[in-house]
């Protein structure tokens, strides 16, 4: 009778791949980690931004290796979180393709080693190579259908070579881009699922421990990119400023890239515009979004937002472009503000409403906590069923 118990009691495996969203992951795979044995393999480029470069001697190496994992025992058991080495080009040259060549190797060394039913690939295009040679196991998780604008490149039309190649399934993030990711990629539709994100609670891991007051400051941050919409908040922000005489409210950007735009001159001479030319450390991120009065995302199109979800693990609401997945995110306005793209004019009346009206920013925040929070219909155990649904079918 035990012994039986016991076999019922053992798990199969998965492997979850991924290069990105490490903070999205962690929720994520704890509620896998409840049906499945879940191996997390996890290159070191998906967090060094956020959390800072690990020292490695081996290509794979064991995540209780390293005192930063610490904090993510809360989420799965450390000794299935293995880091792969990544080899950039702007370290290595022209080597780093040989090392990443290898690295892949070993990587599928140890996956078929682990014999798991499937490999989730969570946006891992280094790995194609090796998703290949799986294709039967392989379930791609597809963050983005379509590229951003200014995005397309050579690593993206690999990418999407690998996608119309045929994993097993896929999986979207957004209900609205479905159909015509399946109709660009040509791809059965009994093979494509949806899921959602919910709120990226890594977030409140961080910052100060004590109570902060809330501030008249607006918050965008992330990786600097074309379809982020930058040029327009600011544009936006500063006609606000102009036609409401406010003193008092700030705008602070902070993100890692190259600009697009002379972003000194457009905000010259506005001294509520605080700007940071990098990525906000964790603790900052999570101090500045306990202050702000509301995130922004002025993106010019978009797929879903893991901004969003950031500003949602702290209770925080948006005002986000009316544009791809960020009206399905925001519940077409009923958790957060939604105007139209590519518009400072727009961007201007959101501001003006959402500040002039602290009603209904409390109100806004009042259903995400209820959307998202204490197991509600946006939590990651819904979100992590819809997966699971996929991978049984």
């Amino acid at each position: 009778m035990n012994i039986n118990t016991t076999k019922l009691m053992v798990k199969e495996k998965i492997v979850f791949l991924s290069e990105m969203a490490f903070d999205s992951n962690w929720p994520l795979l704890k509620e896998l980690s409840n049906k499945y044995e879940v191996y997390y393999l996890v290159s070191e480029e998906s967090f060094s931004p956020s959390l800072g470069k690990v020292i490695m001697n081996n290509d794979i190496e064991c995540a209780t290796q390293f005192d930063i994992f610490k904090p993510f025992s809360k989420f799965m058991m450390l000794d299935h979180v293995f880091i792969l080495r990544h080899y950039s080009k702007k370290e290595y040259g022209v080597k780093s393709i040989g090392y990443k060549l290898c690295c892949i190797f070993k990587a599928s060394r140890f996956i078929n080693k682990l014999n798991p039913k499937v490999i989730l690939n969570n946006g891992a295009r280094n790995y194609q190579a090796l998703f290949m040679l799986n294709r039967s196991k392989v379930i791609c998780i597809v963050h983005d259908p379509f590229p951003h604008t200014g995005e397309k490149g050579f690593t993206r039309h690999l990418f999407e070579y690998f996608l119309k190649s045929g994993a097993s399934k896929y999986i979207l993030f957004n209900e609205k881009q479905k159909e015509s990711f399946i109709k660009h990629h040509n791809i059965n539709p009994i093979k494509v699922f949806n899921s959602f994100l919910s709120k990226y609670e890594m977030i409140s891991m961080y910052g100060s421990k004590e109570s902060l007051p809330r501030r008249k400051n607006i918050l965008f941050w992330g990786r600097i990119s074309p379809y982020k919409g930058i040029e327009y908040l600011i544009e936006g922000f500063k006609a606000y400023l102009k036609e409401t005489g406010d003193v008092e409210t700030t705008l602070t950007i902070g993100g890692g890239g190259e600009y697009y735009f002379d972003v000194d001159s457009a905000i010259k001479d506005c001294p509520q515009i605080i700007l940071y030319k990098r990525y906000l450390t964790m603790d900052e991120l999570a101090d500045q979004l306990a202050q702000c009065a509301f995130a922004v995302v002025p993106y010019t199109d978009a797929t879903q937002s893991g901004v969003i979800m950031t500003a949602f693990g702290m209770k925080r609401t948006v005002l986000a472009t009316r544009t791809g997945g960020l009206p399905e995110m925001l519940e077409d306005g009923e958790l957060g503000m939604l105007v139209e793209p590519k518009s400072a004019n727009a961007i201007k009346d959101g501001i003006k409403i959402l500040m002039g009206t602290q009603t209904l920013i409390e109100n806004y925040e009042k259903k995400i906590e209820m959307m998202y929070f204490n197991d509600g219909p946006k939590s990651w155990a819904v979100s992590a069923k819809k997966i699971i649904e996929c991978i049984e079918a």
